[in-house]
């Protein structure tokens, strides 16, 4: 069933198995349905529907969902081919081709009361001197913290700190920044801060702090998001933006609150529209708290964080596409739902079927480099908290 959108502000809810589809109203979604589409398989919508939809509390998104952007075909000019030697490499040899990053990190941390309002006071005293501090109260119902201390750099807000929680089983005290974009001298106030408030316990505070979130990328000129298709082991949810000359601006693969990869567009997501080419990233999102492995995952414990990657398989998406036919009704569902979609759709004996051409068009994966190197970008974050570049 091709990607064609029939009104901008009506939900297309479809089903592959009996080959049918229907209208539901943007209206109908919120009020009878209470923004809940997660009982419908595959959905398609316009960005400006899953934006609303997306706004509220209540939302909770289909199995698959493809979102039609208001994009055009992107200023950048893509490669001319579709360079699966080069995606290739980023994986089977990432020593070689890839420069893998940290884009993001969370930390929560167990601080007593007493602490906690000497640390919020501080902040909020540097709040008042400096215009790139922010200090806030926050008053969403659906936020887990009460007050939020941004700190820019340049235009960015790249290092957050958030107090008073609104849980009793929350920590008192999260972190969140990007280690690429944030000023290092900021993270070191902040650390000074800390260890002024906490005292000799610092140390031993930092290595026990929590890690609730990690984000690992890396970026490429050699392929875009159409060339790429991936998947994870026992995934349901998959989401995908497209334009309206039907190129592929974001695919994401996993579910949001555990392990999560994407792959996007970052010429356009930066707006560099002066880039010779489309620059494309792959991100792998990390919530420890809610993958078995690795759950309660402590700044102590990088060493123990090994095969996060062991469920991944990125595909030769023209190999794939050529097994099962370029204009065949299981290639239209991968491309623009997803595997895990197809698998939904089909019996036992098929389902074996489709593993095999999965399992033969499979790029290799070097997971131990991955898994090293991860716990290296780590543990520069936690020597970098415990002062040891000084």
């Amino acid at each position: 069933m091709s990607a064609n959108l029939s009104d901008a502000y009506n939900i297309t809810v479809i089903d592959h198995i009996n080959q049918r589809k229907s209208e539901l109203t943007l209206d109908d979604a919120i009020h009878k349905f209470n923004c809940d589409l997660s009982k419908f398989d595959c959905v398609m919508l316009s960005l400006a529907a899953h934006d609303t939809l997306t706004g509220h509390k209540q939302y909770k998104p289909a199995k698959s969902m493809l979102v039609i952007t208001n994009n055009v075909a992107s200023t950048a000019k893509p490669i001319n081919y579709s360079d699966f030697s080069t995606l290739n490499c980023k994986f089977a040899t990432p020593q070689l081709c890839t420069t893998l990053f940290l884009d993001n990190l969370e930390l929560t941390m167990e601080l007593t009361k007493k602490e906690a309002k000497k640390l919020k006071n501080k902040l909020l005293r540097a709040a008042n001197k400096h215009k790139r501090i922010t200090f806030r109260e926050r008053k969403d119902t659906s936020a887990k913290f009460n007050s939020l201390v941004n700190i820019k750099s340049g235009k960015e807000s790249t290092l957050s700190v958030l107090l008073d929680p609104c849980f009793k089983n929350i920590s008192q005290l999260k972190v969140s920044y990007n280690p690429q974009k944030a000023n290092s001298r900021d993270l070191t106030i902040l650390a000074t801060v800390l260890k002024s408030v906490i005292g000799i316990d610092y140390r031993h505070r930092i290595l026990d702090a929590n890690i609730t979130r990690f984000d690992i990328a890396f970026d490429s000129n050699g392929y875009t998001v159409d060339d790429m298709l991936f998947t994870l082991e026992k995934c349901t949810y998959f989401k995908q933006f497209q334009n309206l000359s039907n190129q592929k601006e974001t695919t994401i693969v996993g579910a949001s609150k555990a392990l999560r990869l994407m792959a996007y567009n970052k010429t356009l997501e930066s707006k560099l529209n002066n880039e010779t080419f489309i620059r494309t990233r792959f991100e792998i999102s990390v919530k420890p708290y809610n993958i078995k492995k690795v759950s309660g995952l402590k700044l102590k414990h990088i060493n123990c964080l090994t095969g996060i990657l062991s469920g991944l398989s990125v595909l030769d998406k023209s190999k794939v596409q050529f097994e099962l036919g370029e204009n065949s009704i299981y290639w239209d569902i991968i491309n623009n739902y997803g595997i895990s979609a197809l698998r939904r759709t089909l019996s036992n004996t098929e389902r074996v079927k489709l593993t095999k051409v999965l399992n033969d068009s499979r790029l290799k994966i070097d997971t131990a480099y991955f898994d090293k190197k991860i716990i290296s970008l780590l543990k520069e974050q936690r020597d970098f908290l415990l002062f040891k570049h000084l």
